[in-house]
């Protein structure tokens, strides 16, 4: 997976109802990009990681990547007249995003992604070490078709480079460490309520989204300014 191709994304919007999430149902078709302002795509983030994939190895060998390798981190998404510089996290370790904007439909996402991103999501986004193991929990996710193992299988981190300029202080058994633990569903104590954006050429990502109670109190809220404003 290349430079472009880790996404993560977390959302500040202006209302408070709407912290942390997107007005986006599953079925809804949205245009979506990574943000690419000043080409602050990723942040916070790990740099220098080398990953496995199926017997390939994605880093310090692949054509542009160098010693930097792979970032994993929170990447930095544009929904079209809704937010930018969302962080949240990609689906697949092996594509690229997409740096124009293209449509994208939002699908269901998994509970037990949902359980991970809901008990850990607020204490990754700002940390950098940790934000890199949470990708790379969810790359295990999607690519381990067995037993989750950071260190062997479909899907693991082979290598780090620490001379990375974005090593942010990871080292190899810490962000492997610490994936595991995201990854054990028994310390998983909260659901968020989740899309998968996808246009089917790009790299995927995951959106956090209002629960129905809070869409119709969102629904209610403008209703009542409209009749203000028509007072």
């Amino acid at each position: 997976m290349k430079k472009l191709v880790m996404v993560c994304i977390v959302l500040s919007f202006c209302s408070g109802l709407m912290a942390a999430t997107l007005p986006i149902s599953v079925g809804d078709t949205v245009n979506a990009k990574l943000n690419t302002t000043d080409w602050v795509m990723v942040n916070p983030k790990v740099g220098g990681i080398e990953v496995n994939l199926n017997g390939t190895t994605i880093g310090y060998d692949t054509p542009g990547l160098e010693d930097d390798a792979v970032w994993a981190g929170c990447y930095l998404l544009d929904v079209e007249n809704m937010v930018t510089a969302y962080k949240s996290f990609c689906m697949d370790v092996a594509l690229d995003p997409a740096t124009s904007y293209s449509s994208h439909t939002a699908y269901a996402v998994s509970s037990a992604m949902e359980q991970m991103w809901g008990t850990y999501y607020d204490g990754v986004v700002n940390d950098a070490p940790k934000a890199a193991a949470f990708q790379l929990a969810l790359w295990e996710m999607v690519h381990e078709t067995g037993a989750y193992d950071l260190g062997a299988g479909n899907f693991y981190l082979e290598a780090l480079n620490t001379n990375s300029p974005n090593n942010n202080g990871a080292t190899l058994t810490g962000l492997i460490g610490q994936a595991e633990t995201y990854l054990d569903s028994s310390l998983w104590t909260a659901q968020a309520d989740l899309v998968l954006l996808d246009d089917g050429t790009h790299q995927p990502f995951i959106a956090e989204i209002p629960e129905p109670a809070t869409l119709v109190l969102l629904g209610l809220g403008s209703l009542t300014l409209l009749r203000r404003r028509r007072a």
